[in-house]
């Protein structure tokens, strides 16, 4: 695979963060603003994404979610800069 999830040689992106959230309830008072950016020059292909178990990509102000689970990959690849 080419890009920020890896390249042909297989040897992955050149950054990548992975994270698991999970909790019993979760209440938003505000609906969250979220961003993701990759600033910066140069030639690179970037992933951001996440899988939700149990909470909608929009949330409702003052709703409780339960048995809920965010996996997040953020990754990265700057070809021109690899060793």
């Amino acid at each position: 695979m080419d890009g920020p999830g890896g390249d042909s040689a297989g040897t992955g992106p050149a950054i990548s963060f992975d994270a698991v959230v999970s909790g019993d309830r979760l209440k938003f008072e505000r609906a969250p603003r979220t961003r993701v950016s990759f600033p910066g020059t140069g030639g690179r292909a970037s992933e951001s994404r996440s899988e939700r178990t149990n909470l909608p990509h929009r949330v409702t102000p003052g709703r409780d979610y339960r048995d809920v689970t965010v996996r997040y990959r953020l990754a990265t690849d700057v070809p021109d800069h690899r060793p």
